[in-house]
């Protein structure tokens, strides 16, 4: 299969004992939902909302429940919980597509989340549908707005099923996300709606251009994990985190910090005069900033991705350590079936720079 990418293969799998195992939904090999029609409606914002939103949903599971499932797709990109829990461990869903065509929708198996009372929660952001990410810089490359389509099946011991889908009972308001772009970062700012109104709001239905089809792209997952291996201290008193390697991915770090604290990372591939340098990204902002309202977490981007070594740090509150930092590599999750290491240590080396270069790609 691996030397026809072109070509679409779809497998069905009947279990003819209900005792086996089912596959993992966190894994690319999953059960998507059948050809019946969708009980949820795509929803969006109300007409002169630009921020970007959380959608919510709260239902009731009174009963023992066998399996559990969501059906999920939104545009540009979607990051779904489920009682303050991530959903699966994908980064970037429902990923890249001609969305004027297709949009493809994920399943994920929930049934360990589901308590008696709960609550959804799904954020949106630009992604590749609506965000700048061509030479152009152009914006709203498929679209405009947010759009928001799932579907929970509960399924009960009793044989009873219940299904939660997206429709007029959902609500919405502004999520802490205050910008994102595949190229240009992400703003989280914690006190985005400190001083402003959020209330919840009623959805409007949409309409998506593009047909609903199951996943073909391979779950995209933080596969590896890398530290800083120097704290660089620049000419133009930059601080700069060389991770030693070019990958693409993001950082992540844990915030404890006084609320109004920003923290900016800016990424880079090579130093320039031992300063940091990023104009070969050409008009790519390519940063990731945090602000804080006090809290302590783990911080990382959602909504985007970064090719990078180098990250220049602005606006830590105290001295910037190595082990503060670790880098998430990102690429799509597949088997390495080669391997190859010779006496020469540059040959090495290329080989290792093909073998980044297919994973950062």
């Amino acid at each position: 299969l691996k030397t026809l990418p072109r070509t679409r293969y779809y497998v069905r799998v009947t279990i003819l004992d209900d005792t086996l195992e089912t596959a993992s939904a966190d894994s690319w090999f999953e059960t998507s939902k059948q050809e019946e029609e969708w009980a949820g409606k795509w929803l969006t914002l109300q007409e002169g909302d630009t921020f970007h939103p959380v959608f919510s949903k709260e239902f009731t599971a009174e009963k023992d429940i066998a399996r559990a499932r969501l059906y999920i797709s939104g545009l540009g990109m979607y990051v779904a919980d489920l009682n303050g829990q991530k959903i699966g461990n994908e980064i970037l869903t429902p990923y890249y597509s001609n969305y004027r065509t297709e949009i493809q929708y994920q399943t994920f198996d929930i049934t360990d989340l589901v308590q008696t009372e709960n609550r959804i929660e799904v954020r949106l952001a630009d992604g590749w549908w609506k965000g700048k990410f061509d030479l152009g810089n152009r914006p709203n490359q498929f679209g405009d707005g947010f759009h928001l389509l799932a579907e929970i099946r509960v399924s009960y011991t009793d044989g009873a099923e219940e299904v939660i889908a997206t429709d007029e009972s959902w609500l919405y308001r502004g999520s802490d996300t205050e910008e994102s772009g595949i190229y240009d970062g992400q703003i989280i700012n914690r006190l985005l709606w400190e001083d402003r109104e959020n209330p919840w709001k009623a959805p409007a239905e949409s309409h998506p251009e593009g047909k609903l089809i199951a996943r073909y792209s391979l779950p995209v997952l933080e596969m590896e994990e890398l530290s800083v291996q120097e704290v660089i201290h620049t000419p133009k008193n930059e601080t700069v985190l060389d991770f030693g390697q070019n990958f693409a991915g993001f950082v992540q770090f844990r915030a404890n910090f006084p609320a109004g604290t920003k923290i900016v990372l800016d990424f880079g591939e090579i130093m320039q005069e031992e300063c940091f340098y990023r104009d070969n990204y050409r008009s790519a902002k390519s940063q990731f900033t945090y602000i804080s309202d006090g809290r302590e977490e783990i911080v990382k981007p959602e909504f985007t991705y970064f090719g990078f070594r180098y990250v220049r740090v602005t606006g830590w509150p105290c001295e910037v350590k190595a082990e503060d930092f670790v880098g998430k590599v990102l690429y799509s999750e597949m088997d390495r079936t080669g391997f190859l290491e010779t006496g020469h240590a540059k040959v090495n080396r290329l080989y290792l720079n093909a073998l980044w270069g297919q994973k950062s790609n």
